[in-house]
């Protein structure tokens, strides 16, 4: 009877051993297939994503590269004049229906008419961002200290990096992309955390070919750093030129820092941006007119999709359509 009893004694911690371990076995398999449920589900919302992200950029690719640029605008189905065999201009061929203000301001996207799901699309000339090129020690310190939040000695000292690397191409490759600043300018990295960079490179372009400067479609904030103006005045450009066209930078009461450049047109360079409100899911690209190649007149440039914090007080249903592709036939 005693050696009956210390077997029992002996089988129970073993069987409790074992469903133990069973147990801890089969929550690490649930916890295991729970997280590829949930990676799989986020896969294929991404996925979903990304194809109306690239149908929005292919039919802006379409209106960019055939509706006419105004200076703050693209002006969909506006009129515009054609010529006959003989040369001679003809009449317009279709009246102005609608615009795509190219100042970031949010569109509302339906992926078509049985959506209603909305997403948010924007673009921006770039010709209306802070080009880190042409741009003066005082205007890249006033760039880290109002959106990089520096002291004026720190921001000062990248001012002088920045336009040192700048004025020396030889030594190295050109900043082509605002994101590479942060990789080849020292002391950029360690001085702002990705919250700073973020916002930077919201408000930043790079490009040494092409200095034009559109104010039709700059931010307020850009226009307050670039020509020294408090954020009031800044932001009254931006409102009083809405429906207008600003000629002169004297016609706002600005002093222009190099009046043979250009400020009322865009330097056919666009930045997309297109995100959903719920998700946060956002896909950002680059679109590049080339003009004088026939083959591909438009690039697309550095397409990529990252999970943003949803834009705050932002009422989808009460925002302007993003333009369809007018209908010549009509």
């Amino acid at each position: 009877m005693t050696h009956n009893s210390h077997k029992a004694g002996f089988a129970l911690p073993m069987v409790l051993t074992i469903v133990a371990i069973l147990t801890l076995t089969y929550a690490v398999c649930l916890n295991q297939l729970v997280f590829l449920t949930r990676e799989t589900r986020q896969a294929i919302q991404r996925a979903a994503f990304d194809r109306v992200a690239m149908s929005a950029e292919a039919r802006l690719s379409y209106l960019v590269t055939t509706e006419p640029f105004g200076a703050g605008a693209l002006n969909i189905g506006s009129a515009r004049n054609t010529s006959n065999a003989n040369g001679q201009l003809t009449q317009p061929v279709v009246d102005a229906s609608s615009t795509l203000t190219m100042d970031d301001r949010p569109y509302r996207f339906l992926e078509n008419s049985d959506s209603t799901v909305p997403f948010l699309a924007r673009v921006q000339d770039e010709a209306g961002l802070f080009n880190l090129y042409g741009a003066t020690v005082d205007q890249l310190t006033r760039l880290f200290t109002q959106l990089g939040e520096l002291d004026d000695r720190d921001a000062g000292n990248l001012a002088t990096e920045v336009q040192t690397y700048n004025v020396d191409s030889t030594s190295h490759q050109p900043l082509r992309r605002p994101s590479a600043i942060f990789s080849r300018i020292a002391g950029m990295a360690d001085l702002f955390p990705p919250r700073v960079r973020d916002r930077l490179l919201d408000k930043i372009t790079a490009y040494p070919d092409n200095l034009a400067f559109n104010i039709n479609t700059a931010p307020a904030d850009v226009i307050a750093i670039l020509f020294n103006v408090d954020e009031t005045t800044a932001q009254s450009v931006v409102d009083n030129r809405e429906g207008t066209t600003i000629g002169t930078l004297n016609s706002i009461g600005l002093t222009s820092p190099d009046p043979a450049k250009a400020y009322t047109f865009s330097g056919g360079r666009l930045r997309f941006t297109f995100s959903d409100p719920k998700s946060g899911l956002t896909y950002r690209s680059s679109l590049i007119l080339t003009p004088t190649n026939a083959e591909r007149p438009l690039w697309v440039e550095n397409p990529r999709t990252t999970v943003t914090p949803p834009p705050a007080d932002v009422e989808v249903n009460d925002l302007d359509p993003f333009p369809d592709i007018p209908d010549l036939t009509s």
